[in-house]
């Protein structure tokens, strides 16, 4: 009796195969070996994996989280001289090929998204940790709402959830005006992965090697959470950050539909010109068409034919006279000329015939 295949969780929740799953957690367990080796403390080497996974995850050359976070310095060089030695460039190569692949899956959680938000967030730079705590400080506050989040204890958010919020699960809502199934997933996982300085190496493994629903289960008791942490975070007043991203969000969608109309304008001034052009070819042909009959019909053998025959007629012992005195270069040229001019015609006449 054959055994039955153990399922594989960790690709049903995140879209990465046994193979590729063993070179994520190669790349990472180089890190944290080198980071252990370098005396570096769990907090220093997680956020160090936090960011490389953001960086080939594809938000290298994301412009807000490049000026809130230190993600563009955690590049694939970077990586490879971190861990010279004990893996090599190809696997790096294809770890940034395989976040890639996870964070363009549109079904999945984004490791990505969920890297740069808890890396950021636990970012303890005095630059970064004041820029996060500048940009979510409320300067605008309406006391009613005042007085209800200090009822409810709304004032007790500390930075880090402020800031876990405004570039999660709150920016997605002010910036797209939507979340996609896959930035929910990471908006809710990035409380789990930023809360504590459990190595990466062991915590994937933790939370996307189970059921499904499992997964699923944990991440309804997080939104629960963040649904009122996000209440509270509303009724303390509005921030820079979220005026940011409603701008931000606005100039997005004016983008867009500026792009979309003139793609619609460019599309209809299309048909218009492929229908005028059309109409004009078919009026001509036909035009030529119907001159082509009479011509062949009526003209030709009524009038060309016989006024081209007295001609040559008449004209035999001028030809010959011609032909007998004219210099040999002279008609040379002259039939060089001639089929130069034919050649032409008949290409011209081709192309126009493939446009029809």
């Amino acid at each position: 009796m054959l055994k039955k295949r153990k399922t594989d969780w960790f690709a049903k929740n995140t879209g990465i195969g046994r193979n590729d799953q063993e070179v994520l957690f190669k790349v990472l367990k180089a890190i944290e070996s080198e980071g252990k080796h370098r005396g570096w403390s769990y907090e220093k080497i997680k956020n160090t994996e936090l960011y490389y996974m953001a960086n080939l995850g594809g938000y290298a050359n994301d412009k807000p989280q490049g000026y809130t976070s230190k993600v563009r310095k955690y590049n694939k060089n970077s990586l490879n001289n971190l861990i010279k030695g004990k893996v090599g460039k190809s696997d790096v190569d294809l770890l940034e090929k395989i976040l890639w692949n996870n964070h363009n899956n549109r079904r999945l959680v984004d490791l990505g998204h969920m890297s740069v938000t808890a890396a950021s967030a636990r970012e303890n730079e005095s630059l970064y940790s004041g820029v996060h705590g500048l940009t979510t400080m409320s300067i605008i506050n309406i006391p009613i709402f005042q007085w209800i989040a200090n009822l409810l204890g709304a004032n007790k958010l500390s930075v880090t959830d402020k800031w876990l919020l405004m570039n999660g699960y709150v920016g997605d809502l002010l910036k797209d005006w939507k979340i996609s199934k896959p930035d929910m997933a990471s908006d809710m996982d990035v409380f789990i992965f930023a809360k504590n300085n459990q190595l990466l190496s062991k915590q994937l493994h933790q939370v996307y090697n189970q059921s499904t629903s499992k997964v699923s289960n944990e991440r309804k008791n997080v939104h629960s959470k963040v649904v009122k942490a996000t209440i509270s975070l509303a009724l303390t007043g509005v921030s820079v950050a979220a005026i940011g991203l409603i701008i931000w969000g606005i100039k997005d969608k004016i983008i867009k539909s500026a792009i979309k109309a003139y793609n619609s304008t460019k599309k209809a001034a299309g048909k218009i010109y492929n229908g005028t052009i059309h109409t004009v070819r078919r009026v001509y042909n036909e035009v030529r068409r119907n001159a082509s009959v009479g011509y062949h019909r009526f003209i030709y053998p009524k009038i060309v034919k016989p006024v081209v025959s007295y001609v040559r007629r008449k004209s035999r012992p001028v030809v010959s006279f011609v032909k007998r005195y004219t210099p040999k270069w002279v008609v040379k040229t002259s039939h060089r000329v001639i089929n130069w001019g034919k050649r032409t015609w008949k290409s011209i006449n081709r192309i126009w015939r493939r446009k029809k």
